[in-house]
């Protein structure tokens, strides 16, 4: 098992406090090169560890992949839900998977959608169209909250608005609110990244 860097640490403790606190969602900011997939892998084995049950949402077949990959390589026990991947296994307490497959896992009244799910994480959280309460993320995260208000909804992201520059934490937003906020700046300060240097080419 990997030592998380302080700032991972810091930023992980972060998470645990706000969700703690009460059952609104919380952001996690970690900018490109931060190891969100490590922290949200430490997060996921604590809960597994604890006996619990998390639902991990990304985007596509090849980030499942990746982020179920860097849980197993830390300890934890998985399951894959990605039709693309050819596989719908719920077996193991933490469940990868994609937003489509879980939907339509929901649609179709599968085991899925029956289990109640301590914590859902969701990466590249700024994907999730909140304004919209017909959207795939919003149809998930209303069903699995429905079932079990218990429930709680962890985002991670390098990226805190929307492509179209909304914000997505505040009063009116879906994340209430912001933990980690480790930049691209704080990173190269701390010698974990290098500053990138940028050259014209005279040719």
């Amino acid at each position: 098992m990997k030592q998380l860097r302080p700032y991972q640490q810091d930023a992980v403790n972060e998470c645990w406090n706000a969700l703690k606190l009460n059952d609104e969602p919380v952001l996690l900011m970690a900018s490109v090169g931060a190891g969100k997939s490590l922290m949200l892998a430490n997060i996921l084995l604590t809960m597994q560890r604890a006996g619990k049950r998390a639902l991990c949402l990304v985007n596509n077949a090849e980030l499942v992949q990746n982020n179920c990959a860097t849980f197993i390589d830390e300890g934890g026990r998985a399951s894959i839900y990605c039709a693309a991947l050819g596989a719908k296994d719920t077996s193991a307490p933490i469940v990868f998977g994609t937003p489509q497959s879980v939907l339509n896992g929901i649609i179709k009244n599968e085991v899925i959608s029956k289990i109640n799910f301590n914590l859902i994480v969701v990466d590249e959280a700024h994907a999730i169209n909140y304004n919209n309460d017909s959207s795939c993320f919003m149809r998930i995260l209303r069903h699995f909250k429905q079932n079990y208000p218990a429930m709680r909804l962890l985002g991670a992201t390098g990226t805190n608005f929307r492509f179209k520059g909304s914000a997505i934490v505040g009063a009116d937003c879906l994340f209430k609110t912001q933990v980690g906020n480790i930049t691209t700046e704080q990173l190269i300060s701390d010698n974990y990244l290098i500053e990138p240097k940028f050259s014209v080419d005279d040719n």
